[in-house]
């Protein structure tokens, strides 16, 4: 390891048997280190874009769950995310705009359902 000061992190992520190691600060968690261990090490941008990209139903209840804890909607923490890390513009523009697409489907499914249950009785 680059810094021995984080050899620390990388015990911690063994031990909890951890996939990942998030940080901003990936020069000192180089792949040959991690590689014997499974564990991966992403900056906070590329760990939200990819858990978005598994399951953004999921990464949306998350974001609604850390917001909460917060006092804050959604939308102020997805803002807020934005703005402290220098990648995450794009992951926050896909999750505003899967936003937006669930809202309408879920809009249009509600407007179905409700349209279904007139007509069937």
């Amino acid at each position: 390891m680059s810094d021995p000061n984080d050899k620390h992190v990388l015990a911690a992520a063994v031990r909890g048997q951890a996939n990942a190691i998030i940080t901003a600060n990936i020069k000192d968690f180089p792949e040959y280190c991690l590689e014997d261990y499974g564990i991966l090490c992403q900056t906070p941008d590329e760990f939200l874009g990819q858990q978005f990209d598994l399951n953004h139903p999921l990464a949306l209840e998350k974001l609604d769950q850390q917001a909460a804890v917060i006092r804050q909607t959604r939308v102020q923490l997805i803002e807020k995310l934005a703005k402290s890390t220098p990648n995450s513009q794009k992951h926050c523009e896909k999750i505003r705009s899967k936003i937006f697409y669930s809202q309408r489907a879920f809009a249009a499914l509600t407007q179905f359902h409700v349209s279904f249950a007139t007509h069937a009785f």
